[in-house]
């Protein structure tokens, strides 16, 4: 029994466990927006998404396993603190990845397949080696947060619309201030592996300033999500309203009044819970919305 709480102790730090479903809650707000109901179809996609982003993270460390034997944070992983051998991870990662593939493949559509692909292409492939090289690698980084909602819309047989764009949009626009508030107050641990240093590009006060402005962008965009679409209602726009202010106060305060360093680490929850909130926000509107239909019409 030790034993096997141990391998799923190391599962669970290899695949990111909780960033994994993260991303799959994500994925799963795509496919109600679509498909407007819950039913059994839901599962395949969501384990798709879970599968691929549970192997692309074990890819990830993998792939970073010198880097992060160099940062405080990251040096107890499984792969880097040698818990877990590099090609043991790999297989892992490989089976997780087939897995994710072939169950897009076979219950979902060609197009979630196909963004299933890109996602782990890009995030494996050019955003990772990229990291070293420049803090632009930031933008691809990006770009694969914001997949996994169009893996679930299109999963769940939607079509180009707007309201998928500006769900895709808030979170490419949520990856920023998410990843430069953790370079901010990693800085140290990100130079002593070789990374580019945001904080001395630009000066520590002044990327606190950007990525506050960028936390302005990401809660105004959220606001377009219901406004978009066809079921759009007071409740999403008055809820997200809400937590947009919240967030604006709250990090306006953390960023640009504080300067210890524990401010930068409660803007990075400030910031993942808001991320969190809307997901719960726009579903709980879905489900409401499904279940009253169901009984006035059952």
């Amino acid at each position: 029994m030790k034993g096997l709480k141990h391998s799923l102790q190391l599962l669970f730090e290899l695949t990111k466990m909780k960033l994994s479903l993260m991303i799959t809650f994500s994925g799963g707000t795509g496919f109600l927006l679509a498909y407007q109901g819950i039913f059994y179809p839901i599962g395949p996609t969501l384990l798709g998404i879970f599968l691929l982003a549970s192997g692309a993270s074990a890819l990830n460390q993998v792939q970073e396993r010198k880097e992060d034997l160099l940062m405080e944070r990251t040096k107890n992983r499984p792969v880097p603190s040698g818990r877990l051998s590099p090609k043991v991870a790999f297989h892992v990662s490989s089976f997780f990845l087939i897995s994710g593939f072939s169950v897009l493949y076979g219950f979902a559509s060609q197009e979630a397949f196909g963004l299933g692909l890109l996602a782990v292409l890009i995030y494996n492939g050019i955003y990772t080696p990229l990291k070293k090289k420049t803090l632009f690698a930031i933008l691809p980084g990006a770009l694969v947060g914001a997949l996994p909602p169009a893996i679930g819309w299109f999963g769940a047989g939607g079509s180009m619309d707007p309201q998928i764009v500006a769900l895709c949009s808030f979170f490419f626009l949520w990856q920023i201030p998410h990843s430069w508030v953790l370079l901010i107050e990693y800085q140290k641990d990100y130079q002593k592996a070789g990374f580019p240093s945001l904080v001395s590009s630009g000066g520590r006060n002044q990327v606190k300033k950007i990525s506050w402005v960028w936390m302005i962008a990401t809660t105004v965009c959220s606001l377009f999500i219901p406004l978009f679409g066809a079921r759009g209602s007071w409740f999403n726009l008055g809820g997200l309203l809400l937590l947009s202010s919240l967030l604006t106060l709250k990090t306006s305060n953390l960023l640009l009044f504080q300067s210890h360093t524990r401010s930068l680490h409660f803007a990075y929850r400030a910031v993942n819970l808001y991320g969190l909130s809307v997901m719960i926000i726009l579903n709980l509107d879905l489900l409401f919305q499904h279940f009253s239909l169901s009984f006035l019409t059952g």
